[in-house]
Formats: structure tokens, sequence, C-alpha cells
């Protein structure tokens, strides 16, 4: 099936509608423009509380937007930043449909905020996934089963020197608590800000093009790290979780987000 046309899919119910009819299953950067996108993980019950702990302890590649309402539910959130919402079973692009096991199973889910929320950039320009990188020395804090062997995973956006002000400008209108768990902080600026595994070499998404410009990279706290916390704790049970670069689009904007604490 043909994905549709982004101009079609203007609020995050139609983005959740196309993924679950399988219409689209891409990366969202650049979807429905002023909507919330969040990553998503799901977990057994059990391991809910310690999951809680670590996106407190490290809220910058964690910043917790919600969780399921009780364990079982999908149709519901107990919100942390925005109005009570019915996400209408968060339905992600991706490979698998979840639905079935986590509506039978005793999960509890966590939307976790996302840059997507605020994202128009080049690697949009050029239809590619935002290259995602796992940050050197950058541990988590351990916090109940998660004791360690997580690090924090970052997003790039290449910059215009030019407008590097202009970015931190931009960024910094999401520093209140509320606003800034919906979209994430930017985390540094520079190859030298940000010391990164692998050579420099992308650990997901895509790498972008430059066009001749000097650009500087940008990096944002990312919801893959705690993906990579709960593969490194081999946890018993089932985990669930989104594709990298393919997001729940939620029902809420960053209006109505600023407006909770009047930001």
């Amino acid at each position: 099936m043909a994905s549709p046309p982004p101009s079609s899919l203007t609020t995050g119910h139609a983005v959740r509608l196309a993924a679950r009819l399988k219409a689209l299953t891409g990366p969202t950067a650049g979807l429905t423009p002023s909507y919330l996108q969040a990553n998503l993980i799901v977990l057994p019950s059990q391991y809910a509380a310690d999951f809680r702990l670590l996106c407190a302890r490290s809220p910058v590649p964690c910043p917790l937007l919600a969780e399921s309402s009780r364990p079982g539910a999908f149709r519901s959130l107990r919100s942390y930043v925005y109005p009570p919402s019915n996400t209408n079973a968060p339905s992600p692009p991706g490979r698998y449909d979840i639905t079935a096991a986590w509506h039978a199973a005793d999960h509890v889910g966590f939307p976790i905020g996302c840059s997507f929320s605020f994202d128009v950039a080049r690697h949009v320009a050029q239809d590619r996934n935002v290259p995602m990188y796992r940050a050197a020395r950058t541990p988590l804090l351990p916090a109940g089963v998660f004791v360690g062997g997580g690090v924090h995973v970052v997003s790039m956006r290449p910059c215009r020197a030019s407008e590097i002000e202009r970015v931190r400008a931009v960024t910094r209108q999401f520093g209140a608590r509320t606003a800034r768990r919906a979209a994430g902080l930017g985390c540094g600026c520079g190859s030298g800000g940000v010391p990164l595994t692998g050579g420099g070499s992308s650990a997901f998404g895509e790498g972008v093009e430059e066009d001749g410009e000097k650009y500087v990279p940008v990096f944002w706290g990312c919801g893959v790290t705690p993906q990579e916390a709960v593969v490194c704790a081999n946890l018993s049970g089932t985990v669930m979780g989104h594709a990298p670069g393919c997001m729940v689009v939620l029902d809420v904007t960053d209006e109505e987000v600023f407006a909770v604490k009047g930001v």
C-alpha cells in the first residue's frame, strides 16, 4: 500500500490510523507540525516503577510524558504534562502490530518526549531518518533493575554556524519543565561538545549530506536511550517499543502543553 501524502496527515489521529492500516510504515519526522510526537516503551508492570525512576533520574534523554492509566490499558493515559487524552490505541509505524500483545498482557506503556515535536530539519528535507548516536562516557544513572550498560543516545541535526544562536533561542522556548519533557532538551553543540562512539558513524537512522555550507552538529537527547537501557537490563517477559524514527503522534499540540504551565 502506498504511503499517504504528508499533507493528508494533519492530526495525531490521522497518523495513527494510517499506521494501523499499514499505509504509513516509515519515519514520522515532519508530519503533523505542532502535534506532540513520542517514543514508546511497553514493558511488564513489575518493572514500571523502576522505569519511571530511570526517567526521573535521566530527564534529558528520557522525558516521560505519560503512562498507561492501568496495566493492559492502551487506549487511555495518565498524563504528566498535558490534559488527559484518549490516544485511541497509540500505534506507531513499524514492523509489527503490538495491540493484541499489549492488551492481553500485564503491560504498562510509557510515551516519552521526542524532538520530532518541533522538527523541521535537514534530514526531513532529504527524506531521511534522523541520525542518532551513542554518547561516549555518558552512562545513565541506575534505577532499580536498570543498573548499568545503558548510555545516552542523542539525535543530531546539522545547523548553519551562523544560526546557532537562533537554534539556542528556539530550544530555549522549551526550557520550562513541562515543555522540556514534550520535546527534549538540546544537549550539545559542536563536534567536541558530545563525545560519540563509533567514530562519528550514526548508530541508528541515516546520515545527512552537506550542501557546501559550514554546519555545526547540534545534539538533542533521544528517546532511543530508554530502549537501550531496557535491552541492557535483560528483563523477563515481552518488551515492546517503536522503531527508531517512527513515533507515536498524540492528540495534543505543543501549544496545549505550554498552556498547562503558562509557558
